[in-house]
């Protein structure tokens, strides 16, 4: 039995409304289907899920929802999250946060880190759409170093095609230098120094 508490991050690529295309919505559906089906592939394989962190800012304010806030209401009305409850467990609900700052995967991938001081967890799991494994890549071995500290991506296919959809290593230009060093020895000694955002 795996004794993993396995932190889920789950980056945001826009708002789920009428706005969008057909074929944009059903590629953001596509997306979180996968995700949550890898979610219960991992409890299934004695992972415990401590934490999810939807990640993505106000990019339409005239919408009056953030990304991130828009993809959790989506994933709590479209999927069981008793199905990540251990038999015999209480009822309690796997803590499901919103980061509504972030702008770009930077600032996503930081700010989700941030906010996962309220969850105890020695393992993440991020996910992302498949055209931006490169960079987000890039951004989590600048945040967390090797992925031997306890981290995983997982690229997820989307059927719909955007022209952002470019394999491109993201700048990290809006990060402070001190961010990105020293390496830390584990994930909590790396959430430990960061600072607090409101």
């Amino acid at each position: 039995m795996n004794t993993e508490k396995t932190l889920i991050i789950i980056p945001t690529y826009g708002n789920i409304n009428k706005n969008r295309s057909e074929i944009e919505l059903s590629g953001i559906h596509q997306y979180l289907n996968s995700i949550f089906s890898s979610i219960i592939a991992l409890f299934d394989s004695g992972y415990e899920i401590s934490g999810i962190i939807f990640s993505g800012g106000y990019t339409d304010p005239k919408l009056g929802i953030s990304e991130a806030e828009d993809f959790k209401r989506y994933f709590i009305e479209n999927f069981d999250q008793k199905k990540l409850l251990k038999t015999g467990e209480n009822n309690n609900q796997i803590p499901i946060l919103c980061e509504n700052s972030a702008l770009n995967h930077s600032e996503k991938i930081a700010f989700s880190l941030m906010t996962a001081r309220l969850i105890e967890f020695n393992s993440i799991y991020c996910y992302c759409d498949q055209n931006f494994e490169i960079k987000v890549n890039t951004i989590l071995h600048g945040l967390l170093g090797k992925n031997d500290l306890g981290w995983v991506l997982i690229p997820v296919k989307r059927g719909d095609i955007h022209p952002s959809n470019t394999a491109q290593i993201q700048t990290m230009e809006k990060m402070p230098a001190e961010i990105f060093s020293p390496r830390f020895k584990t994930l909590q000694d790396f959430i430990n120094q960061l600072p607090n955002i409101s």
